[in-house]
């Protein structure tokens, strides 16, 4: 098989990246609308929708962590979108005034631009999975120990960001992404960041069966070492 050329492969990335925020947008922008009018039904207020009324809205929707951790994802990932326009007018640009190499563009990961685009993604992902752990442990009667395992994770995957986003500012031309420390740091990071999203995802497909069955399913376990044994039960307002 070819390989396959970095011009296309990078313009087809960018234009993937564009329709997925535009998902992203559109849900995140009717989530954020069913919220507040959530929060707007269980207030009584004698002006609805007023000045006063908004204000507190607001402060009670700030208090949800689900609200304040929806806006900083989609700020994170709205700034990777934004890097990943700005470096397409840049390459663009450079190739109008013939001083640009489309190959040399895309394989310089030293480029601030990218360094920067590359901040952001690891930051998004790293939020969104504390984002995920929160939902994992309202599901699971707030139950902490539930969640020792994609936190173990989830610090891994944000000290392999650091790890590959350094690595990627001292790349150098020529080098071979694959074939240096950076490879490895990659390959940890998705392996850590898949662990986290398989633990949760399939910790709440188990509690969707539970209570399928049984809407007050109560969950006994022991500690080791521990004889008291601890309950927690899976409230339905958390599904």
């Amino acid at each position: 098989m070819p390989p396959i050329a970095l011009l296309p492969a990078g313009v087809a990335g960018i234009i993937f990246s564009t329709f997925a925020h535009g998902v992203f947008f559109f849900l995140w922008i009717t989530s954020m609308i069913f919220k507040f009018n959530h929060i707007a039904a269980s207030i009584s207020h004698p002006y609805p929708y007023s000045r006063s009324h908004l204000w507190q809205i607001l402060s009670i929707a700030l208090k949800h962590p689900l609200v304040p951790g929806s806006f900083l994802l989609f700020f994170l990932i709205t700034g990777h979108w934004i890097c990943q326009m700005i470096r397409i007018f840049e390459l663009v640009t450079q190739i109008q005034n013939n001083s640009g190499n489309p190959n040399i563009f895309f394989t310089n990961l030293a480029d601030r631009t990218k360094v920067i685009d590359t901040v952001f993604l690891v930051l998004s992902l790293t939020a969104g999975d504390c984002i995920i752990i929160y939902r994992l442990w309202i599901i699971w009667g707030y139950c902490w120990q539930v969640t020792v395992i994609p936190v173990l994770t989830t610090c891994g995957l944000l000290a392999c960001s650091i790890g590959t986003t350094y690595q990627f500012s001292q790349y150098q031309a020529g080098d071979n992404i694959f074939q240096l420390a950076s490879g490895r740091w990659i390959l940890t990071l998705f392996n850590f960041l898949y662990s986290t999203n398989g633990y949760c995802a399939s910790l709440s497909i188990l509690t969707q069966k539970l209570l399928f069955f049984d809407r007050n399913f109560i969950f006994q376990f022991s500690l080791p070492g521990k004889s008291e044994k601890y309950r927690t039960s899976f409230p339905a307002k958390a599904m």
